[in-house]
């Protein structure tokens, strides 16, 4: 836009009179907002979808802080159940509040069932607050709705055991164990 006035400021620095600034600035946004202009929809679509990418990286790297930035700044124009569940899953890494989130994240999963990333997240919340069997339950629901590459790498970092060849029998009983030896070097399981 233009310089921002400093108090110190050379004879050849350009500076703005705030009244003049915020004519300009005014301006501008009437220009960008009219309904006549597709392609400022389109632009802000396309904003909107990498801001949320930026906030997904983030989160996968650990940057809590930047992804609840990411996010809260795609939420202020599309508030999605997808961005409420990330907004919630920083909530829960980032000041421990878990119980809450999770609510967010199961209404999420209410309004759009399809989505895994509500599974996902929601796994990663459990985890968080220590109840990996909940966490186990909900990945695996969401493997089930779709064989989505993070859900799946979830459930093997968390390095689950297959059921025992005999169900009815104890994990350690030797005939599971037996079984289980020679079904994996047969490669049927």
């Amino acid at each position: 836009m233009g310089a921002i006035p400093k108090e110190n400021h050379s004879k050849n620095e350009e500076t703005w009179n705030p009244t003049e600034l915020s004519v300009i600035v005014l301006e501008l946004k009437n220009r960008l907002s009219t309904t006549n202009n597709p392609g400022f929809h389109h632009m802000q679509e396309k904003e909107l979808k990498e801001l949320l990418n930026k906030g997904k990286e983030a989160i996968e790297k650990g940057y809590i802080p930047s992804a609840q930035v990411f996010f809260s700044q795609v939420a202020e124009q599309k508030n999605s159940p997808e961005v409420r569940s990330y907004m919630a899953y920083c909530l829960a890494k980032s000041q421990g509040r878990t119980q809450v989130a999770a609510k967010t994240c199961i209404e999420s999963i209410r309004r759009e069932p399809d989505n895994p990333t509500h599974y996902l997240l929601l796994g990663r919340i459990h985890l968080l607050n220590n109840d990996k069997i909940k966490a186990v339950k909900v990945l695996r629901q969401g493997a089930n709705i779709n064989k989505d590459q993070r859900i799946i790498n979830e459930i093997s970092k968390l390095g689950l055991r297959k059921a025992p060849v005999i169900k009815s029998l104890k994990r350690n009983h030797p005939v599971n164990r037996i079984l289980g030896k020679i079904f994996a070097r047969l490669g049927l399981r």
